[in-house]
């Protein structure tokens, strides 16, 4: 169990918990007994439901770190169960209370917590790391077997994603909206990462396998972008009424009361590592969230074009089948890769297996591209992948950023205009969803 997905990726309900790394390690005492059963009977009820609405993975995180917490850390941590029958919040909200208090007023649990993080959090992300390496190379590596994803010429793009997970759809922006849109979003990732702790947590969300564990930079980063003239402008291109993209997601997500859910850019440069494959939502009866990736240029094969297994989002036995072996299920497995144009985009559904292939270094004369293969010519110039997306909740869908990613791939401020899809499919698109509603 990936327990500390928690702390590090998308889809689990604790990703935004900081975990910086401490100069000097704790010198913990000899280790502390896990829960007892009157500890675990305060998170849950006798037939095991948790009575609180805590996550499991903050649960298991917390009896982790009490096996390892000197007592003064777990006296803290005692005395918010003993507190649960007036306290009110989850262990999670508990959780960031504590770990956002400033530096001065941090606690003993709160130093312990962030070393203990930092360390699990590496050797984490060195499992995930090699996960992701092993099913990329069962997937063919270089010599990959995936074949590409291939625009329909059907019209109806909403029953594609119905029966196979997933569909392109060529010519979603112009190339002149792409490149001013792109332009945008490196430039803010360039000033999320150039600022502070708080505003890198606030503008930048955390993504399957941002680094390999030893690496000595990021290559891939999430982006929550601003609900300013370049985004709306890009959205509104996206959803135009009568548009292929806008009329899908209106058919897949319920109609115009559908929410914008996420809004954001993932960016990948040069030496990004591959993610392992996963799905963005646990598997379910019916579709919960449909999310369109747009190229904002061509997308090669050597910079980790999205892959996704198709039909995987309505078979449960696929899911398992991933967990039981990777390996296996990977070199068994048939896929298709989103090698796009620049303003073509994929438009899936969140419980498919996907995931981003490694950003190599260019080092042939001929690319593979969306249009086949390509001789002749020099190798191609190593470019940053930015793919710029959108996320609609089905309208009867009750999900929450909370259950996908703690603070979500939207900022806040974005998140509280409201704003769903008939809204934004009309000809002016609205600053506030409110706003037009009045």
């Amino acid at each position: 169990m990936r327990w500390l997905g928690a702390l590090l990726v998308r889809g689990n309900a604790c990703a935004s918990l900081p975990a910086p790394v401490l100069s000097v390690p704790l010198k913990l005492r000899a280790p502390l007994p896990v829960l007892s059963a009157a500890d675990k009977r305060s998170f849950t009820s006798g037939k095991g439901d948790n009575l609180y609405g805590d996550s499991p993975q903050a649960i298991r995180a917390l009896e982790l770190f009490r096996a390892v917490a000197t007592p003064s850390a777990a006296r803290e941590v005692d005395e918010f169960m003993l507190a649960r029958q007036t306290d009110l919040r989850t262990l999670d909200e508990w959780l960031l209370s504590e770990l956002r208090q400033p530096d001065e007023n941090a606690g003993t649990f709160a130093v312990e917590w962030k070393t203990f993080a930092s360390r699990a959090m590496k050797k984490d992300r060195s499992n995930v790391a090699r996960r992701a390496w092993t099913q990329w190379e069962a997937f063919g590596g270089e010599s990959d077997r995936a074949t590409p994803l291939v625009a329909i010429a059907s019209e109806d793009a909403a029953s594609a994603v119905r029966e196979v997970g997933v569909v392109r759809l060529d010519g979603c922006l112009s190339e002149a909206t792409a490149a001013t849109l792109r332009q945008f979003i490196l430039a803010r990732r360039d000033c999320s990462t150039a600022g502070d702790s708080e505003a890198r947590s606030l503008q930048l969300s955390r993504v399957l396998c941002a680094k390999d564990a030893d690496a000595s930079h990021e290559t891939r980063w999430d982006v929550r972008l601003p609900w300013d003239d370049v985004v709306r402008g890009a959205v509104a291109e996206l959803l135009a009424p009568g548009g292929r993209l806008g009329d899908a997601f209106d058919s897949l997500s319920g109609g115009g009361r559908a929410e914008l859910f996420e809004c954001a850019a993932v960016i990948s440069s040069q030496g990004a590592p591959p993610q392992i494959v996963h799905s963005d939502t646990v598997m379910s009866d019916q579709a919960v969230l449909h999310t369109a990736f747009v190229a904002l240029q061509d997308v090669e094969a050597c910079q980790g074009p999205t892959r996704f297994l198709p039909s995987t989002h309505t078979c449960q036995r696929t899911h398992d089948a991933l967990e039981r072996d990777w390996t296996n299920f990977c070199e068994r497995s048939a896929s298709i890769s989103a090698l796009l144009r620049s303003g073509d985009c994929t438009l899936y559904d969140s419980r498919i297996l996907h995931c981003g292939g490694p950003h190599l270094r260019p080092h042939r004369a001929e690319r593979t591209s969306s249009l086949g293969v390509r001789a002749g010519g020099p190798p191609p110039t190593a470019v940053e992948r930015v793919l710029f997306y959108v996320s609609f909740r089905h309208a009867a869908a009750e999900l929450s950023n909370r259950d996908m990613h703690g603070a979500g791939s939207i900022l806040p401020a974005v998140a509280a205009l409201g704003m769903n899809l008939g809204a934004l499919r009309k000809p002016k698109v609205p600053v506030s969803f409110r706003e037009e509603m009045q």
